[in-house]
C-alpha cells in the first residue's frame, strides 16, 4: 500500500514540477521578446518613429521659433545702440 501512495505522489510530483517549470519557460521567453521590442523602439530615430510630426516640429523650429528668436536678438541690439546714443 505504501508503494502505491509514494508513486502516486512521485506522479503528482512530476506533473507539478513540470507544470511549474513549463509556466515560468513561458514567463522567461514572454518577458524576452517584450524586453526585445522595447530596446527596438527606444533605439528608433524621432525622424522614423513619426516621420509626419517630426517634420511639422522642425518646420516650426526653424521657420517659427528660430525668426522670433532672430528678431528679439535683432531688437535688443538696437534697444542697446538707441540708449548708447542717448545717454545723458
Amino acid at each position: 500500500m505504501d508503494s502505491i501512495i509514494e508513486a502516486i505522489e512521485e506522479w503528482l510530483r512530476g506533473l507539478l514540477v513540470s507544470g511549474i517549470m513549463n509556466n515560468l519557460n513561458n514567463t522567461f521567453n514572454s518577458v524576452n521578446t517584450q524586453v526585445g521590442e522595447i530596446a527596438t523602439e527606444i533605439g528608433t530615430t524621432p525622424a522614423s518613429f513619426s516621420p509626419a510630426v517630426f517634420n511639422m516640429i522642425k518646420n516650426l523650429s526653424e521657420n517659427v521659433i528660430m525668426p522670433i528668436a532672430g528678431n528679439t536678438s535683432d531688437f535688443h541690439s538696437l534697444l542697446r545702440a538707441y540708449t548708447a546714443g542717448h545717454q545723458p
